[in-house]
């Protein structure tokens, strides 16, 4: 599900437990395994070839399948699918309240009604006001949120925008 089609702020999943870690674990202890699997492969053609059994060429083309084959293993597991670690169903990312604290206001930007404001690069030499938001994923189905949380800068929708340049219109008028 693409972030900006979820609704910003949903209550619905105030009632929801709270867990540290929702994702099974299953995709990266696989994942950890194949590259160990690979990476001690290569160690013991790389001890062989220092014993003479191998070749160096032999090696060479070997650690290229290998790091081939790496790649193939991360982007594999970049595309996965996320699943709770209770039910094994589909994850998804819902957005949260954001609560503005010290490292945010660090940031630089505007705070309109307790909602973030940021101007930022969205496309190359194209500035855009974008509003900083909270993410997390839950599970639905066990009524689960992840305890941690992720933040993005999000498109204002054509009301947003309007309503922010009317809002920064004003705090100008009055300084």
């Amino acid at each position: 599900m693409p972030l900006d089609t979820v609704s910003q702020k949903d209550r619905r999943f105030d009632s929801y437990n709270r867990l540290k870690f929702l994702e099974a674990k299953k995709a990266s202890t696989i994942m950890l395994a194949l590259t160990l699997l690979v990476f001690f492969a290569n160690l013991l053609l790389l001890v062989q070839v220092s014993q003479g059994f191998q070749n160096w060429y032999f090696l060479l083309s070997v650690g290229l399948f290998s790091c081939g084959l790496i790649l193939v293993f991360l982007w594999r597991f970049r595309r996965r699918k996320v699943v709770c670690c209770n039910c094994s169903t589909e994850l998804t990312v819902v957005s949260r309240p954001l609560t503005l604290n010290y490292d945010d206001l660090a940031r630089k930007g505007i705070i309109v009604d307790g909602t973030f404001f940021a101007l930022r690069n969205h496309w190359p030499r194209k500035k855009e006001w974008m509003k900083l938001s909270r993410w997390t994923r839950a599970c639905h189905q066990c009524k689960l949120l992840e305890e941690k949380h992720f933040l993005k800068f999000v498109s204002l929708q054509t009301e947003e925008l309007e309503a922010f340049q009317r809002a920064l219109a004003l705090g100008e008028e009055q300084t």
